[in-house]
């Protein structure tokens, strides 16, 4: 019973390791993200540029440090496929009521790929489609916008850029709404769509 014990407390405290890691993985990412907008307002390009690499290059940088760390906890336990299934069933329970759920079955999967060079799918030790819904709980969370066509496409879109702030003036406002309308128009020609254009969903920025 005693090992069982220390198995399961191993378990956890593996999890935890692994639910902490991408909290900060996380919170770094939402550092830089937060940057883009005054990159963007003060037309600062080479900042832009390098905020996408290092954003790029961040997850890869959060695993190797995650699996370095879990390698020195589990020492000759490190390929011991009953007990990653244990701290995946661990990581389960720790994230199930968190919105970005999905995003952190993804994290845990890089972790074990990496551990065990796994080929194909193990579904013993890591999340498979069947776990993996982005969608699931999408509709308890209002991020949309709907803006109604009232009869002109232009009005409509210059309703959708009306609606977004920035210190940076627009150059020719006008136009820029008419553009977006004829490559609208230009996409409905190409493909045959002869229906007409209703509203226009946009995703309300974070």
């Amino acid at each position: 019973m005693a090992v069982f014990s220390a198995a399961a407390a191993l378990a956890h405290e593996c999890a935890a390791d692994a639910v902490d890691a991408f909290e900060r993985y996380n919170a770094e990412f939402r550092a830089i993200t937060r940057r883009a907008p005054a990159n963007f307002e003060e037309r600062d390009w080479h900042s832009s540029q390098r905020d996408a690499v290092e954003r790029i290059e961040l997850y890869g940088r959060y695993v190797d440090r995650t699996v370095a760390s879990l390698r020195l906890r589990l020492g000759g336990e490190t390929t011991d496929r009953a007990l990653w299934a244990a701290i995946k069933d661990q990581f389960a329970r720790l994230i199930e009521a968190l919105p970005d759920a999905e995003f952190r079955k993804t994290f845990f999967n890089s972790l074990t790929r990496t551990f065990f060079g796994t080929v194909g799918v193990s579904p013993e030790i890591e999340f498979v489609a069947l776990d993996l819904d982005p969608l699931a709980r999408v509709a308890e969370y209002d991020f949309m916008t709907a803006y109604p066509n009232r009869g002109s496409l232009q009005l409509l879109f210059e309703e959708v850029l009306s609606a977004f702030r920035c210190k940076a003036p627009w150059r020719d406002f006008e136009r820029s709404a008419r553009y977006i309308a004829e490559e609208v128009e230009r996409h409905r020609g190409a493909v045959a769509e002869h229906r007409a254009v209703h509203s226009v969903e946009m995703i309300r920025p974070a």
